[in-house]
């Protein structure tokens, strides 16, 4: 007997039959046959009309909750096994009762079992339509014997039918392949193996006999390919290691980090997973941080000596920053020249200080302690005032001593000293000699009372340089005599300097070097050597070292291998294989990649090519050009016919081609545009054909007369589109002060500019080295793409896709450019800011603008600003930088460490749980045993001040898409007030924001942050925070935050719902540009630059709304629309308020917009005459090319029916008209009027004058209204 566990899943089960156990699936049923085809029939004419059911399940049930469909006999559990319930099946035919094959299923426990049975019925058979429904359910009885009836196919005389099948983990059953044979070739020779689906065997054990003239089953699985492929590990473009070799199973998904090499782990952004196949993977990874003793040697140039001040010894990770800052001796500051000092972490790092110094007098005066008289004259000396000055034998008067020992007499730096003295009776004269090596270096006079002692040790005598020599037992302390004293000393430490210049250009490379020796110290020329910046070499290797000076080393560059890599991704997917190109160190030619881009795609974006990485190229399918014939016909008679071309990325809407006064007979062909093909069009007239209108021919004198009053009284100026005099927003940003721009700095800045004007002058073909000096920062970090920006200057290069500009054309900018600098030059220069020579592009070029920036951030009003925001967070720092996408994805922060705490909360989904399914009995779906809810716990990461002393906090995060947390999330913030923050992940992914909006407004006070993550544009959700009083929200997206001219629904925004909130977070950049190339999935905050109201019963709602876009919080990010500070959304859409058809009572403070979308409920829209002007259509009049536009939520509006009597409009309808006819035509071609006045009152305006033509020149005045 064979038995198996049951755990709810159809795989768990066993089948077997009385002949044997033959394999029917890859997941463990069997099944057997026994007398296959027994006997001879006689096929009844109600039998054959019944064979034809072919996918039905069965539902086995416990035996007292049957009402079974299949005639039971009871049952028990194996005799020999008491732990399985046996279940058996009998195929009977109807028509004689004869068994055909039995079927014996085994299961674990005595629950509820569905599956699918149409592939076990016996070949020839098919289930029994009387009794059983179509695609219906047989219930049988589990743990008993059932009978499922059959009936006999129709034999057929010429064909044979083989279906072969597959059962997945689900249970479900799938044909793979029917192949139909023609009788006469099923001989005894035919092979079914032959014609097995490609790539498809049969399973363990499965017949391979079949009836002629019938449909025959057979359960097949697909052929598994065991393949090899490699692991290339590359950091920083250094391959790690040898490549490792893997084997698995074709297109399984293999997790790689138990191969990533020791000391390694994965790259940010690296997915941890690849797909088998015989291919070389390669896997970017970094270094994992270790902790490294970093040495800061201060060092001070003495007497053209370095001497070290201060040694300091510095532990940290090899990927931490090390300010030198932090360890700068007292009262020394950075010498000059060191602007851009780094400090290379895990070795000895030279930084040259100077003592920070006030020179100042100080003056000794000696008075006779007996007379109070002045001996001799003062003495003035001049020193710093942070020097200690110590009295000196020498500076007393010939004869005289001190009162007070001289140790003790201490000098006021600075003031006026009186030292009392007296004579002395005996003087005398010692001599020191102080000697280096037995040589003596120097030689010390000292006048004073004989006996007196001095200190052979002291500053005041020793050499510069030196120091007493300890190892030699010598006495310091001696008394004045007429003698001699010798004295051994030796020289301090001394530090030597190497400065590497390239001998090719005579520039520096890299830092200066240090070696630290004792003066009688050596340094070979290996030590040198090793200091060398990588990829140069020595020129000469017969160098003279100059001890405790700067050495200029010359050296040159070392020719190496160089191996660069390029991938094409299209939207993140990888084209083809990646190419490795070989270059050496010494070739500058740019590499030419053009020649790679797969067959049938171009590049989107200039990619700028970086030697010896891994470079990524954008690239998009070319696109597919159509032609097209449209025919309109009407009552069989053609209307219109239209030919023309489109690309497959911009196909055209067929109402546009629709004749005037026409529209579609079935509206949903208006997107259906035939490929390289003609297609025909039914239309039918929008107005009764056979009902001619009913119009007066003209108005009487005294009505013209009328109207004309109207017009004089009420049209207002005309409307000027360049001179509309529109109120421009502020920028918001802080004050900061004002930064003063040192004249080294001007003076390199100018003569840059300069410089380049010269070079574009000269109308030379330039290089990367006839730039270099004006684009300094480019030329040091790559020098290939000033080569190639030189070649775009010279009209050498395109952007792909775009045409050559000749190079005279590219100076005459150029040109325009330098002179356009020069002429706001000083103004910028005492705003604090330079011209900053950088290297930037787009799809169109090369921006050759020169831009201003200011030198120091803390007068950046913008970084001011990303610093007070950073601050105003909730998980706040006080850094500069925003995070990035992939972090705003992972929900880090920066200065927060963050911790799963999940397990410690009994209401979420055990780890063990995690990311785990089963089937569920009811619906025999799959489900999740995951609730997808998670708690975080964020505390400060200690690495600076601002953040050390905030408190811990904890969020919840939910998966919208998943049901179990989504249901019961609020539940968990309610009985944990502790959990502050909510991040929603998925919003839109399954579920309306409608639900999700009730949700949110039901949270609980204790949330004072709320994250929301829209995986769609309906964001309608963010209204439900109306009534919360919360700290901080975030909006963020994972799909493009960011929107493009032809997208289908704009980003809309109801700002209601942040009535009630302090601050709202804006970060992560663009999701979409030319230079987006990021690879993986990443989050980012969203451009609003659409105001739409979520659906509201309280008109106050959408006012407020209104009002905190663009008063009370203007100044917020998310209400800068596409275009950043002093900028606002300039589109409006109240399609979802269905009784809203202007812009009546909402406040829009002055601004305009350039869209509008309006809800209609078929092709005509009507709007009250008096609501023109109260409607402020004239916030649609805009200046500049691109014009504003009107829609609506239904495609098919395109009648304007204007209603009311010409005596109802405003006044100043002028400008309210024009935006309304204007902004109309982007939708409306039909205009309609209720009276000859109302049509004479818009036929005599400007805006019909300008705007006629779009409705035709043609105002229909409605039937019956006159």
């Amino acid at each position: 007997m064979i038995k198996a566990r049951r755990n709810r899943i159809l795989k768990a089960a066993l089948i077997l039959g009385g002949v044997g156990i033959l394999s029917a699936s890859s997941f463990g049923i069997a099944f057997g046959v026994i007398n296959k085809q027994n006997g001879d029939y006689n096929y009844t004419h109600s039998d054959i009309n019944k064979a034809n059911l072919t996918n039905v399940s069965i539902k086995l049930v416990p035996q007292q909750a049957s009402s079974s469909d299949a005639n039971t006999d009871s049952g028990k559990k194996d005799d020999n096994d008491q732990s399985t319930v046996k279940t058996v099946l009998n195929f009977v035919v109807s028509s004689t009762g004869k068994t055909i094959k039995k079927v014996e299923l085994y299961t674990s426990d005595n629950n509820v079992l569905q599956m699918q049975i149409q592939n076990l019925i016996p070949n020839g058979y098919n289930f029994d339509q009387s009794r059983y429904s179509e695609n219906g359910e047989i219930t049988a009885s589990l743990g008993a014997e059932n009978n499922i009836y059959i009936v006999p196919e129709i034999k057929s005389i010429n064909k044979t039918t083989f279906v072969f099948y597959t059962q997945g983990d689900d249970g479900q059953q799938v044909e793979i392949e029917t192949v139909e044979k023609n009788n006469d070739e099923l001989d005894s020779n035919f092979d079914i193996s032959a014609i097995l689906p490609k790539g498809y065997t049969f399973v363990d054990s499965q017949t391979q006999t079949y009836l002629v003239g019938y449909t025959n089953r057979y359960n097949v699985k697909k052929i598994i390919n065991k393949v090899t492929f490699n692991l290339k590990f590359v950091a920083n473009g250094t391959q790690i290691g040898d490549l490792v070799k893997v084997e698995a199973s074709e297109n399984d998904v293999v997790n790689i980090l138990r191969y990533v090499p020791e000391d390694y782990k994965l790259a940010e952004g690296q997915s941890e997973t690849v797909t088998a196949s015989s291919n070389t993977f390669e896997i970017q990874v970094v270094k994992i941080p270790k902790s490294v003793t970093t040495t800061l040697n201060f060092v001070e140039k003495q007497n053209g000596a370095n001497v070290i001040i201060s040694q300091q010894k510095v532990t940290t990770q090899d990927d931490a920053v090390i300010k030198y800052q932090d360890y700068l001796p007292e009262n020394y500051q950075l010498a000059d020249g060191q602007d851009n000092l780094e400090i290379k972490v895990g070795e000895v790092n030279t930084i040259y200080v100077t003592k920070i110094k006030k020179l100042v007098s100080t003056t000794i005066r000696f008075i006779d302690s007996t007379n109070g008289q002045n001996i001799g004259q003062p003495l003035t000396i001049q020193s710093y005032d942070d020097e200690t000055l110590q009295f000196s034998q020498d500076w007393i008067p010939q004869g005289y001593k001190t009162v007070e020992d001289i140790d003790k007499i201490k000098i006021n730096v600075g003031q006026i000293n009186n030292i009392s003295v007296e004579k002395i009776s005996v003087t005398a004269t010692a001599t020191i000699i102080y000697k280096w090596q037995g040589r003596a270096v120097d030689t010390r006079t000292v006048t004073g009372e004989k006996g007196t002692d001095i200190d052979l040790g002291s500053s005041q005598f020793l050499p510069s340089g030196y120091e007493i020599d300890s190892s030699s037992n010598q006495k310091l302390i001696v008394p004045i005599e007429d003698t001699t004293y010798e004295i051994n000393v030796v020289k301090k430490n001394i530090v030597t300097t190497f400065k590497f210049v390239n001998v090719d250009g005579n520039q520096q490379v890299g830092l200066i070097q240090s070696i630290t020796t004792t003066a009688d110290g050596t340094i070979s020329i290996q030590q040198v050597e090793s200091l060398i910046p990588n990829g140069y070499k020595l020129v000469n290797k017969t160098i003279s070292i100059k001890l405790g000076q700067e050495n200029v080393i010359q050296i040159q560059k070392e020719i190496q291998t160089i191996k660069t890599t390029i991938i094409f991704q299209d939207n993140g997917n990888q084209i083809g294989s990646p190419v490795e190109i070989t270059t050496t160190s010494d070739d500058t030619k740019p590499i030419d990649w053009e020649k790679l881009v797969p067959n049938g795609y171009h590049v989107t974006t200039q990619p700028i090519i970086v030697r010896g990485k891994t470079n990524y190229i954008q690239v998009a399918k070319d696109k597919v050009e159509y032609t097209y014939k449209l025919i309109f016909k009407y009552d069989g008679k053609i209307i219109k016919e239209v030919s023309g071309t489109y690309y497959d990325d911009s196909i055209p809407n067929i109402i546009q081609f629709i004749p005037a006064g026409y529209k579609l007979v079935n509206p949903s062909e208006a997107n259906i545009v035939p490929q390289n093909n003609e297609r025909v069009y039914q239309i039918t007239p929008i107005e009764p054909v056979k009902k001619p209108l009913v119009t007066k021919p003209n108005l009487t004198p005294e009505e013209e007369k009328q109207v004309q009053e109207i017009i004089d009284k009420k049209q207002g100026k005309p409307v000027d589109v360049n001179n509309l005099n529109i109120p421009t927003k502020s920028e918001d940003l802080p004050e900061v002060p004002k930064g003063r721009v040192p004249a080294e700095v001007v003076k390199d800045v100018t003569a840059r500019v300069k410089n380049y004007d010269k070079l574009i002058n000269s109308n030379k073909d330039l290089t990367a080295d006839d730039l270099k000096d004006v684009f300094k920062e480019v030329y040091e970090k790559n020098p290939d793409l000033l080569e190639v920006f030189a070649k775009y200057l010279n009209g050498q290069i395109s952007m792909p896709g775009r045409p050559l500009i000749p190079k005279e054309q590219i100076r005459q900018i150029v040109k325009a450019q330098i002179a356009a600098a020069e002429n706001i030059m000083q103004q910028e220069l005492q705003a604090g800011r330079i011209p900053v020579f950088e290297v930037t592009g787009n799809t169109f070029g090369y921006d050759v603008t020169i831009k201003f920036d200011y030198m120091d951030d803390k007068y950046n009003p913008v970084v001011q600003s990303n610093i007070q925001n950073n601050k105003n967070r909730v998980l706040g720092n006080d850094g500069k930088y925003n995070r990035q996408p992939s972090g705003i994805l992972d929900g880090d922060y920066i200065g927060w460490k963050k911790f799963d705490i999940s397990g410690s909360y009994k209401e979420l989904t055990p780890e063990s749980q995690r990311g785990k399914t089963q089937i569920d009995p009811k619906t025999g779906q799959k489900v999740s045993l995951d609730d997808g809810l998670r708690i975080y716990q964020y505390s400060p990461d200690g690495k600076d001040n601002y953040t050390k002393d905030k408190p811990s906090q904890k969020m919840l995060v939910v998966d919208a898409s998943n049901k179990n947390g989504y249901d019961k999330f609020l539940q968990v913030l309610k009985a944990h007030p502790d959990i502050t923050m909510v991040r929603v992940d998925k919003i839109g992914y399954s579920d309306k924001n409608e639900s999700l909006r009730n949700l949110l407004s039901q949270l609980p006070s204790s949330v004072k942050v709320v994250n929301l993550f829209f995986a769609s544009r309906d964001t309608t959700a963010i209204a439900g925070l109306e009534n919360l009083k919360l700290d901080e929200v975030g909006i963020y997206t994972t799909i493009p935050n960011i929107d493009k001219r032809n997208d289908r629904l704009d980003w809309g925004i109801d700002p209601v719902g942040l009535k009630n909130t302090k601050f709202v977070s804006f970060e992560g950049g663009t999701l979409e540009s030319w230079e987006d190339t990021a690879k993986g999935q990443r989050a980012a905050s969203i451009y609003f630059n659409t105001i739409r109201p979520a659906k509201h019963s309280n008109f106050k709602d959408i006012q407020d709304g209104f009002e905190i876009a663009l008063k009370t919080k203007a100044s917020w990010k998310i209400f800068n629309g596409n275009f950043g500070a002093g900028g606002y959304p300039t589109g409006i859409d109240l399609s979802l308020n269905h009784n809203l058809k202007s812009l009546k009572g909402i406040p829009l403070y002055e601004r305009v917009f350039r869209k509008l979308t309006l809800h209609a409920d078929g092709e005509e829209f009507s709007l009250p005459i008096g609501e023109i002007v109260s409607g402020q259509f004239g916030s649609l009049v805009v200046q500049g090319p691109d014009r504003a536009k009107m829609y609506f939520d239904n495609p098919t509006t395109h009648i304007l029916h204007l209603t009311g009597k010409a005596n109802d409009i405003g006044d100043n309808y002028g400008i309210h008209l024009y935006g309304l006819l204007e902004a109309g035509s982007a939708s409306l071609d039909t205009l309609v009027v209720d009276s000859l006045e109302v049509k004479q009152l818009i036929q005599n305006s400007q805006a019909w004058g300008q705007f006629g033509s779009k409705f035709g020149n043609k105002i229909i005045v409605k039937e019956g209204n006159n």
